[in-house]
């Protein structure tokens, strides 16, 4: 193999050493901006095989990754947390016609340090029976929250 134009770069195989030579090697990766929109291949990286470096050309939300589609947040999103009251993990306040409220507790002490780290909101809500959740007898579904999430 002589000068094979990736249009690119070149690559070519030296004999001598029975390898193949190029200036670099990219890195292709899928990235779309939003959960949304349509994915795209885009170059994320070319490795340099004569000094052995790596060099990132994306960058997400601040951070140079290889692979761009890696998870990094929640991307906005607002996220159901199924949660039985366990005190002193969960109990609520305020409970609506749909079992949502507001939540105290440890669990939603956690909540408020990973939500703008990730980027996400969350809506805490009971399950209609307010369990957790236990295998419902000739069923494949459970009960309770376990159910919940089962249901989609």
């Amino acid at each position: 193999l002589r000068g094979l134009d990736t249009f690119r770069s070149v690559i070519s195989f030296n004999a001598s050493s029975n390898r193949l030579e190029a200036p670099y090697v990219e890195f292709a990766a899928t990235f779309n901006e939003q959960a949304d929109q349509p994915v795209e291949f885009v170059e994320s990286a070319r490795f340099y095989p004569a000094n052995a470096s790596l060099r990132v050309l994306r960058t997400v939300s601040g951070r140079s990754l290889v692979f761009s589609n890696a998870f990094v947040d929640f991307k906005n999103r607002t996220l159901t947390v199924c949660a039985p009251i366990i005190p002193p993990f969960t109990e609520y306040t305020n409970v609506n016609d749909d079992l949502t409220g507001n939540v105290t507790g440890e669990i939603a002490e956690w909540f408020k340090i990973f939500e703008p780290k990730l980027k996400f909101r969350s809506i805490f809500r009971q399950a209609p029976d307010r369990q957790f959740g236990a295998p419902i007898p000739g069923s494949d579904l459970f009960s309770g929250c376990i159910g919940e999430v089962q249901k989609g």
